[in-house]
Protein backbone atom coordinates (compact mmCIF):
# COMPACT_ATOMS: atom_id res chain seq x y z
CA UNK A 1 0.00 0.00 0.00
CA UNK A 2 1.45 3.13 -1.24
CA UNK A 3 2.35 5.77 1.81
CA UNK A 4 0.20 8.52 1.62
CA UNK A 5 -3.12 5.95 1.44
CA UNK A 6 -1.23 5.12 4.87
CA UNK A 7 -1.10 8.75 6.40
CA UNK A 8 -4.31 10.12 5.12
CA UNK A 9 -5.93 11.44 8.20
CA UNK A 10 -9.24 11.46 7.11
CA UNK A 11 -11.80 13.71 5.90
CA UNK A 12 -13.06 15.66 9.16
CA UNK A 13 -9.33 16.19 9.99
CA UNK A 14 -9.00 18.13 6.84
CA UNK A 15 -11.99 19.95 7.44
CA UNK A 16 -10.77 20.68 10.75
CA UNK A 17 -7.06 21.94 10.16
CA UNK A 18 -8.10 24.01 7.11
CA UNK A 19 -9.96 25.92 9.31
CA UNK A 20 -7.58 26.57 11.59
CA UNK A 21 -7.39 23.80 14.11
CA UNK A 22 -3.68 22.94 14.32
CA UNK A 23 -3.48 19.92 16.61
CA UNK A 24 -3.20 18.16 13.06
CA UNK A 25 -0.23 19.97 12.04
CA UNK A 26 2.66 18.01 11.61
CA UNK A 27 6.59 19.23 10.31
CA UNK A 28 6.72 18.18 6.52
CA UNK A 29 3.60 15.78 6.41
CA UNK A 30 1.88 16.03 3.17
CA UNK A 31 -1.52 17.23 4.48
CA UNK A 32 1.10 19.95 6.03
CA UNK A 33 2.79 20.36 3.08
CA UNK A 34 -0.47 21.26 1.22
CA UNK A 35 -1.74 23.36 3.92
CA UNK A 36 1.38 25.38 3.40
CA UNK A 37 0.87 25.90 -0.42
CA UNK A 38 -2.30 26.85 0.25
CA UNK A 39 -1.58 29.84 2.47
CA UNK A 40 1.24 31.18 0.37
CA UNK A 41 -1.86 30.46 -2.52
CA UNK A 42 -4.11 32.59 -0.78
CA UNK A 43 -1.49 35.49 -0.20
CA UNK A 44 -0.46 35.82 -3.90
CA UNK A 45 -3.51 35.10 -5.91
CA UNK A 46 -6.50 35.35 -3.37
CA UNK A 47 -9.09 35.88 -6.04
CA UNK A 48 -7.77 32.43 -8.15
CA UNK A 49 -7.95 30.80 -5.06
CA UNK A 50 -11.73 31.69 -4.33
CA UNK A 51 -12.34 30.63 -7.62
CA UNK A 52 -11.24 27.64 -7.19
CA UNK A 53 -12.88 27.42 -3.65
CA UNK A 54 -16.28 27.73 -5.43
CA UNK A 55 -15.83 24.49 -7.62
CA UNK A 56 -14.60 22.08 -4.43
CA UNK A 57 -17.28 19.84 -3.85
CA UNK A 58 -19.42 20.01 -0.51
CA UNK A 59 -20.15 22.78 1.60
CA UNK A 60 -18.23 21.84 4.80
CA UNK A 61 -14.97 21.53 2.55
CA UNK A 62 -15.92 25.01 0.71
CA UNK A 63 -16.19 26.86 4.49
CA UNK A 64 -12.78 25.51 5.52
CA UNK A 65 -11.21 26.18 2.00
CA UNK A 66 -12.61 29.80 2.69
CA UNK A 67 -11.28 30.39 6.45
CA UNK A 68 -8.03 29.16 5.52
CA UNK A 69 -8.32 31.90 2.14
CA UNK A 70 -9.30 34.26 5.23
CA UNK A 71 -6.72 33.79 7.54
CA UNK A 72 -3.35 32.28 6.13
CA UNK A 73 -1.40 33.85 8.24
CA UNK A 74 -3.52 31.82 11.40
CA UNK A 75 -6.16 33.09 13.78
CA UNK A 76 -5.66 36.51 15.26
CA UNK A 77 -2.95 37.58 12.83
CA UNK A 78 -3.27 40.40 10.53
CA UNK A 79 -3.46 39.68 6.91
CA UNK A 80 -0.22 41.06 5.36
CA UNK A 81 0.38 42.14 1.76
CA UNK A 82 2.97 39.77 0.24
CA UNK A 83 6.46 41.40 -0.85
CA UNK A 84 6.49 39.98 -4.17
CA UNK A 85 6.78 41.13 -7.65
CA UNK A 86 5.34 39.40 -10.72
Amino acid sequence: MPCWKKEWPGRENLLRFFSGEDEFADEGGMIDRTFCALRVWAVIRPEEMREWIGRQEGADMRKALTWLLKHPWGEGEEKQEPNVTE
